[in-house]
């Protein structure tokens, strides 16, 4: 009788602990936990011990498939993720080339300007010239 207590006990155990990693959604130690106590299960004397297995091996291939299914979920996520990250990248790089092009722009026609100041006096001085000439 002593053993059959025992046995609850430490199936009640597994089967908290497995609940509780199922509501947590821990599907790597839900699988691992679950076939640890279908083993356990198993290897005990009483009838309930066969049901306790089955139920544990529910569980842990329930939990197999919700691990594939996030495995699944995680690719598509990532993939998502990278899409957008691409996007982002490629909007920054143009963003910079824009930026980039808009600074030699700007210093281009900085360039320009300061050539037109620099001519402007000479341009003045050969009018000036000129009309001293005639």
């Amino acid at each position: 009788m002593r053993d059959s207590g025992i046995f609850t006990v430490r199936y009640n155990a597994y089967h908290e602990c497995v609940e509780s990693l199922a509501e947590a959604q821990d599907w790597p130690d839900v699988v691992s936990l679950a076939d640890e106590a279908a083993r356990w299960c198993d290897s005990q004397p009483y009838d309930v011990g066969h049901t306790g297995a089955q139920h544990f091996r529910q569980v842990k291939q329930a939990a197999s498939d919700s691990l594939e299914e996030d495995k699944g979920d995680k690719v598509s996520r990532w993939a998502e993720l990278a899409k957008d990250l691409a996007k982002s990248d490629d909007e920054v790089y143009l963003r910079a080339k824009i930026d980039e092009l808009r600074q030699i722009t700007e210093k281009g026609e900085v360039i320009l300007e300061g050539i037109a100041n620099a001519i402007r006096p000479i341009g003045h001085n050969l009018m000036r010239l000129r009309g001293i000439a005639d």
